[in-house]
């Protein structure tokens, strides 16, 4: 069961988000639920219609998210309406009812209250799909949520592809999915239905590291051992896809297959990767390894790492060295981590080509001339606040 005090944390937030201080509810149009799904919760605001007699007082029995206790509940919006207490029987609260008492003038009045439950849950998936020429390729997802609450709930529905308490460097922006009826079950929804064909290309990676160091604060690591260790020399061959910037705005992460679509008209699976983690959110585009590259090699070495405390900084100094015994240049992308921390800043690149592609996460670019080698080298500092 989540927290009353993560309830509390949310409720605000969402409150925050619509406006500061209590906002009226129209009467005019009907009003609609709203969820927000998080990694590891969703956050539910749900409208309740309440009719107040000439006696001034009315009391009214609710259906919440099934386990949902009166102190996980917060009333948010009130219509002019005066709540005198939230509570439930003993063998209704695992069932999710409450019972609300209000005073309020006579006739019409809604309250919104907020709470945030565990059972709804999300995943979301991707293809993309190309064809025998593999110079161009569509991408397509869905994501199916999975309501366990005991309601059927009728609702404007966004993914928030973050845990609620994610750091501002992490955190994910919104994805409206629109108004959905949300039944028990499974419901699943269409992602990127519109998305056009993008330019396909055959590339190289190199990503020896990956994000399992990452220490995301604003403290750098001092430990002078990570990032020594002898990386593995495998290069990926695999293929790059452009993204639609606008139409990918917070989209949630999840595993992607590439897929080829045959004259025949059978499928054949390429490669599988993910896409839109939080170590490539602001990425421009999106790799998917197929097989290890013959014919090309690569190494990483630390050349120096300083550590100035009375200055506050960690400088560390890293050399990529590619062996191409191909006949071929080989165009390569080599996928750095700025693991230390979150405070960082790239002060040398010899490739000149950076770009971050997440809170942690550089592309370096290069082409590797036919039968040569290829030297590039980096500088990151990590900074941190007394």
């Amino acid at each position: 069961m989540v927290r009353p005090s993560l309830a509390l944390a949310l409720a605000l937030a969402a409150c925050a988000a619509h406006a500061p201080g209590t906002r009226p509810v129209s009467n005019a149009a009907p009003p609609e639920d709203d969820v927000t799904l998080y990694r590891d919760a969703a956050l539910v605001r749900q409208h309740v219609a309440i009719e107040v007699g000439a006696a001034g007082i009315a009391s009214a029995r609710i259906t919440l998210a099934a386990g949902i206790a009166p102190q996980q509940v917060i009333v948010v919006e009130r219509d002019g309406v005066a709540l005198r207490g939230l509570h439930a029987n003993a063998d209704e609260t695992a069932a999710g009812a409450l019972h609300v008492d209000v005073a309020a003038r006579p006739g019409h009045h809604a309250l919104v209250l907020a709470y945030v439950t565990d059972r709804l849950h999300w995943d979301a998936a991707y293809t993309v799909t190309t064809a025998p020429g593999r110079a161009r390729a569509t991408v397509r997802g869905a994501i199916a949520i999975r309501n366990t609450t005991g309601l059927a709930l009728d609702a404007s529905v966004r993914v928030v592809d973050a845990a609620f308490a994610a750091s501002s460097a992490l955190a994910a922006d919104p994805r409206e999915l629109g108004r959905l009826h949300l039944a028990p079950g499974e419901t699943r929804i269409e992602l990127l239905a519109d998305s056009p064909p993008r330019a396909l290309r055959r590339v190289l990676v190199y990503d020896p590291i990956g994000p399992k160091w990452n220490n995301a604060s604003g403290m750098p690591l001092h430990d002078r051992a990570i990032g020594s260790q002898p990386a593995p020399s495998a290069v990926t061959e695999s293929y790059e896809i452009e993204r639609d910037e606008r139409a990918a705005a917070g989209l949630p992460a999840g595993p992607v297959r590439l897929v080829e679509l045959r004259d025949d008209g059978t499928l054949a699976v390429l490669g599988e990767a993910r896409l839109f983690d939080d170590a490539t959110r602001v990425a421009d585009a999106d790799t998917i390894g197929i097989g290890t590259a013959t014919g090309v090699i690569a190494h990483r070495v630390r050349r120096e790492l300083s550590i100035d405390d009375e200055r506050r900084r960690v400088v560390e100094e890293i050399e990529l060295s590619i062996a191409n015994s191909r006949a071929t240049p080989v165009d390569m992308v080599l996928r750095e981590h700025m693991y230390r921390g979150l405070t960082w800043s790239l002060v040398y690149d010899s490739t000149r080509s950076a770009t971050k592609e997440g809170p942690q996460q550089i592309a370096l670019r290069t082409l590797v001339p036919a039968n040569s080698e290829q030297r590039i080298l980096y500088v990151v500092v990590y900074s941190w606040e007394p």
